[in-house]
């Protein structure tokens, strides 16, 4: 006998504001009570946000071109939300996380009863919000302890990443404006299918922290040529070292890259690079000049530098630094 899925109720809303308090109040009418700060190196305040409220899921595009630090009023239901950055950076503090995330990545919150954002100047993202007890529904069919299961996932991962790129899809139909975008908007049934295929997508395919790794690892020549750039990632590296590395050709290698990751092993150098210097200008205590940091990971061109590092993280290095500094108070 068929099962009967009751009706679930579809809206959409839409805000873009210069004020903390009125976007304060407006999220709160959809979430738990929120407040809304400044960021301190903003003149101004601005937020905009598209929200999807699908039953008890929520999904939601935001971006800021000043930044900003919100905090959210303690609930006592848990629920778990997924973030997929775009532009900028953005920090994520809750009873039992800090973490923080740039463009191109994908972080998971397993708790978010008491939650406080820091957002950049021109951070934008897309997140997922949903019940905990959905979660546990399906993953007790895997697992006695859903909980431990889901604290034990990755915390961040590529956007590039499968995983990552089909729960990416799913939430574009589902945020999507008007039957010409998404073809359920006036049909509540697919979306409820969908966001159950959502939710199957992240329980099976989402990387555990335990090992590092996706539950189907990458090809040995990807692990190769991973593991040797990231030994050599300080000196001078050529795509036919690489290849070497790997046991491959330079091209085999190029379009193995493209299919794994996303991008071409240069590519994937360039990020490492920059990420290494990201999280040095982060870390307050370092008093290295931007300039050495820049030499030390391997950038000879300082203007190519900051081009690369503005392009992933929505800002120059210095901003950076100051943010850091700025974020440290707040803890």
């Amino acid at each position: 006998m068929p099962r009967w899925i009751p009706p679930v109720t579809i809206t959409k809303l839409f805000f873009q504001n210069d004020g903390t308090d009125l976007v304060g109040r407006f999220l709160s009418t959809t979430r738990t009570p929120v407040r809304f700060h400044p960021h301190p190196n903003a003149m101004t305040f601005d937020h905009c946000a598209e929200i999807s409220i699908i039953g008890d899921v929520l999904i939601w595009s935001d971006h800021t071109d000043s930044g900003y630090v919100a905090k959210w009023q303690t609930t006592s239901s848990q629920r778990f939300e997924i973030h997929f950055v775009d532009a900028g950076e953005c920090r994520s503090v809750t009873a039992t996380q800090d973490i923080h995330a740039c463009a191109g990545q994908v972080y998971l919150l397993h708790d978010t009863r008491q939650h406080r954002v820091f957002a950049s100047p021109g951070m934008r993202k897309t997140s997922l919000s949903m019940p905990f007890s959905r979660y546990a529904k399906l993953a007790s069919a895997l697992e006695a302890d859903p909980a431990g299961r889901l604290r034990r996932l990755e915390p961040v991962i590529e956007a590039s990443t499968p995983t990552a790129r089909v729960i990416r899809s799913i939430l574009r139909v589902l945020n999507a404006d008007g039957e010409e975008d998404n073809p359920f908007s006036s049909v509540p049934l697919p979306s409820v299918i969908l966001k159950e295929a959502l939710l199957q997508a992240f329980i099976s395919s989402w990387s555990t922290s335990k090992t590092g790794t996706p539950y189907r690892p990458a090809p040995r020549k990807i692990r190769r040529a991973t593991e040797w750039i990231e030994s050599n990632l300080q000196q001078k590296i050529m795509l036919h070292n690489i290849a070497e590395a790997a046991g491959t050709s330079p091209r085999s290698l190029q379009a193995l890259f493209q299919k794994q990751l996303g991008m071409t092993p240069m590519s994937y150098v360039i990020k490492l690079r920059l990420h290494h210097v990201h999280e040095a200008l982060m870390t307050i205590d370092n008093n290295q000049t931007i300039h050495f940091l820049a030499r030390t990971w391997g950038f000879g061109n300082y203007s190519d530098f900051e081009r690369y590092y503005k392009d992933l993280y929505g800002h120059s290095p210095s901003e950076t630094r100051q943010q850091a500094k700025f974020q440290a108070n707040f803890r």
